[in-house]
């Protein structure tokens, strides 16, 4: 069988279990079986000859598409991937799997480099970072116009590299030889505590902020904390507020903890991992993420509410330059822009954002 037969033999079999794809409520969105009952029903075997006939594959992909959670169903609401599956999306993720370059240079990926640079443009408008307004200590700025921000694996991920780079960007002075602290609040996403251990400021200085009775964190309690590192000897580096928990869905209050974070000299991570798509909508960003543009950085999950395949994150920085300035020494950016972050590989999931 030709690879284009074996393509549109593929292809078929997704127009067959069109449920990806309609509104289909009578088909169950899910047909789970236990570790022991799925061994019998599917053959995980290996062999050296591998799979030798298409026509096994095609078998195989029918088999996934029957096995598998229907997530696009209206009915399937789990983990909080509940924004069904956007068809464009899906050719997108085929379209990167199919050139399989890489986000390391303009010389190897120019197209999907110039979206990315697009489309961060357009997002940090919708947040409203202003390149004229940065907060000038203690954090370095640059003049390098390139750098918004990166299509990352996961918010975890997105996560921990604000982190990263808001603990390289410190100005030496007034942090050297201190320890660093970081501030979250009791229902802020683990991540953020995996960031800690990581980079070896460890779980005692992650301090953990107390809620209000909706979930939210209290300004003042930051406040608090934060004087209390002062008194301490150590150094108040971060901060992190919720725009959409994971797991109670609160937004914190951006506005207070952000004049917070600008009174002590904080970097402000906002965690939109859930709820930052609600910048699309002018009526429920007012609502819900007033005050984000005074963040230092900001991540959000298109694959959760906007349809799009996993595994889809954005992270955007305020200040311009900001990724060739802490990874550029690592030969992480080219001439033309071009930036990695944490990762040097990174797949061109641009195309279908």
């Amino acid at each position: 069988m030709h690879y284009c037969q074996l393509f549109g033999s593929v292809f078929g079999l997704i127009e067959e279990n069109s449920l990806y794809f309609e509104d289909k409520r009578d088909h169950s969105p899910v047909k789970f079986r236990e570790p022991e009952v799925l061994k019998n029903e599917f053959d995980f075997s290996l062999n050296e000859e591998g799979i030798q006939s298409r026509l096994k594959v095609i078998e195989i992909v029918r088999k996934i598409l029957d096995y598998s959670n229907k997530i696009p169903h209206p009915h399937y609401v789990f983990q909080l991937l509940c924004g069904g599956l956007d068809p464009v999306g899906v050719i997108g993720d085929f379209m990167s799997a199919l050139t399989s370059s890489s986000m390391e240079s303009h010389k190897e990926t120019f197209l999907y480099g110039r979206m990315e640079q697009e489309v961060f443009s357009e997002i940090r408008k919708l947040i409203g970072y202003s390149d004229a307004e940065f907060f000038e200590k203690p954090f370095e700025s640059t003049n390098n116009t390139n750098g918004y921000g990166l299509v990352c694996p996961g918010g975890s991920v997105s996560i921990i590299t604000a982190m990263y780079m808001a603990r390289k960007l410190i100005r030496n002075s007034p942090a050297d030889g201190k320890q660093l602290v970081a501030y979250i609040s009791k229902n802020t996403h683990y991540s953020f505590k995996k960031g800690c251990i990581l980079q070896g400021i460890g779980l005692n200085n992650c301090v953990i902020i107390d809620v209000d009775s909706e979930g939210k964190m209290v300004p003042e309690l930051l406040r608090k904390a934060i004087c209390k590192t002062v008194e301490e000897g150590k150094y108040p580096f971060f901060a992190a507020a919720n725009a959409g928990t994971t797991i109670v869905g609160c937004f914190d209050d951006i506005v207070k903890i952000s004049e917070i974070c600008e009174e002590f000299g904080l970097w402000l991570h906002v965690d939109g991992t859930f709820g930052g798509p609600m910048m699309f909508s002018d009526k429920y960003k007012s609502m819900y993420l007033k005050g984000v543009e005074k963040s230092h950085s900001f991540n959000f999950n298109p694959h959760k509410w906007l349809g799009l395949p996993q595994e889809c994150s954005i992270l955007v920085l305020k200040i311009p330059g900001t990724i060739q300035k802490v990874f550029g020494g690592f030969g992480h950016s080219d001439e033309h822009g071009m930036y990695s972050g944490l990762q040097w590989g990174r797949r061109q999931n641009i195309f279908k954002i």
